[in-house]
């Protein structure tokens, strides 16, 4: 796979990542966070390195809503884990912007939406954009663009 390829990849990552962590607004956050997704969906490299993640770790569910709710403050037990975790939170809180002062208060027991914001950013952002960027080598790569290969000839036929 070539390295500017990876390079590039992990420069936008690292753009978007970065454009996320410099938000403080809680309605601005979730506006950037869906707009990652958006970015990040897109990307079959970055698909392929997620579905493996979450195939490692298949019962999350009822901890992510656990979280969302805001009714416990759950951690994961592996960095593995908290970046399957930190995913499927950061999907779902895109999608439920009440949650971020849930979990703001269940992590940092305030009702502002910057120490909320902050919380979100240690515990669920960190280990998943650390993950996907030590993850984003060649071997994922190839695997995305056999995906992604694949899928297109299903549409061809």
């Amino acid at each position: 796979m070539d390295p500017l390829y990876i390079q590039g990849l992990r420069y936008k990552l690292q753009k978007r990542i970065s454009r996320l962590n410099s938000v403080d607004d809680g309605d601005l956050f979730i506006i950037t966070l869906a707009q990652f997704f958006i970015y990040f969906d897109q990307q079959p490299t970055f698909t392929g390195i997620v579905e493996i993640l979450l195939a490692n770790f298949p019962d999350l569910e009822e901890t992510v809503d656990q979280i969302i709710t805001g009714s416990q403050s759950l951690y994961g037990d592996s960095e593995e884990e908290s970046a399957a975790i930190g995913y499927l939170v950061l999907k779902k809180l895109k999608d439920q912007s009440d949650s971020l002062f849930q979990i703001g208060y269940a992590y940092r027991r305030t009702g502002k939406a910057h120490e909320a914001i902050e919380a979100i950013r240690e515990i669920f952002v960190e280990p998943f954009y650390e993950y996907v960027d030590e993850n984003l080598d060649d071997q994922r790569a190839m695997l995305a663009l056999l995906m992604r290969y694949k899928h297109r000839s299903e549409w061809f036929h």
